[in-house]
């Protein structure tokens, strides 16, 4: 991509649309299963080890 900006930038910017429907918040769930999910990483890494 460097390579390519480098060699044939675009004369304006990309504007990225904006989405105002989409909801990016996370839920309480999703956070605890994310913990969930390093938790079991580093037990299997601590096993294994």
């Amino acid at each position: 991509m460097r390579i390519i900006t480098f060699v044939r930038p675009l004369k304006t910017p990309r504007v990225l649309p904006v989405r105002e429907d989409l909801d990016v918040r996370s839920t309480p769930g999703l956070k605890l299963a994310g913990g969930a999910v390093v938790a079991v990483t580093l037990l299997i890494v601590w096993i294994f080890r």
